[in-house]
């Protein structure tokens, strides 16, 4: 039986509903990805973990993989390069949320987003808080690379600096997946330089304690953040599986945990 929401009826929507499935929520953009990854990467990688994700887990959980969302904010500069797509950051949170606000008002109690590009994990948390203050209902909001980076800290071969885009982790599991990749003329001149206390710099290796965009600190020569010349397909084979090891588990945490009926404020407060 398939995973994809898209796929089913209306009467088999119904019955997901009743069994209470988590939905999954794939969130990508379309942008640049250096000279040597299609622009589709953020995507794809959201696509395929979900799908596998969904696939692991059923029949022990019931889970449903919503339509990819595939365009979405990035900054301005990205835009010097061919293939991005640039959709306002406000614009975003109300699209998304307007998502998930229509699952939760179906029936759906349980909806995870992957999101896989950068700037939307700060988008897709503004959304979860529009649809809880909406619906009652908590959104998770779930980063792949966050999941997977101590079993990728392991095995990669880049320094400090050399995952940020377009980078080995993506690049490893874009491989992995079967894409063609030519590895041809890249090297690590665009690996972040600013790694330090205050700026994580690396994002499956970075410790920042605050946020500043890689964007606003260095400007890329080739359209990558990070060092892709080490990038390989048993590389991304093993973090691919660390990831889903990790939703899966992920997953169950979700689905025991019981969801208290929120009480919302009537006015006029009888405080």
């Amino acid at each position: 039986m398939s995973i994809m929401f898209a796929e089913k009826t209306m009467p088999q929507i119904k019955q997901a509903i009743e069994e209470e499935a988590i939905l999954l929520l794939p969130l990508g953009q379309t942008e640049q990805h250096g000279p040597h990854l299609q622009v589709g990467c953020d995507s794809i990688i959201a696509e395929r973990v979900a799908e596998a994700v969904a696939v692991k887990m059923n029949p022990e959980i019931p889970v449903l993989v919503l339509p990819t969302i595939a365009y979405g904010y990035v900054p301005r500069s990205v835009q010097n390069w061919a293939g991005v797509f640039r959709i306002r950051w406000e614009v975003m949170v109300g699209y998304i949320a307007d998502v998930c606000v229509s699952a939760a008002e179906m029936g759906f109690k349980k909806i995870i987003i992957i999101s896989t590009h950068g700037p939307h994990g700060d988008v897709a948390r503004l959304a979860a808080r529009d649809v809880f203050d909406r619906t009652g209902i908590g959104i998770v909001v779930s980063i792949p690379h966050v999941l997977c980076a101590k079993p990728f800290a392991k095995i990669r071969k880049s320094k400090l600096g050399g995952t940020s885009h377009a980078c080995e982790y993506e690049t490893s599991l874009l491989m992995h997946f079967g894409y063609p990749v030519d590895l041809t003329g890249l090297d690590d001149r665009d690996a972040v330089k600013v790694c330090n206390e205050w700026v994580a710099g690396d994002m499956l290796g970075g410790s920042g304690k605050a946020s500043w965009s890689t964007w606003a600190l260095q400007i890329s020569e080739t359209g990558v953040y990070g060092d892709a010349s080490c990038s390989s397909a048993e590389t991304g084979r093993a973090t691919f599986e660390a990831i889903l090891d990790e939703y899966g588990r992920l997953l169950r945490f979700v689905r025991e945990q019981k969801m208290p009926a929120q009480t919302f404020p009537r006015y006029p407060r009888n405080w």
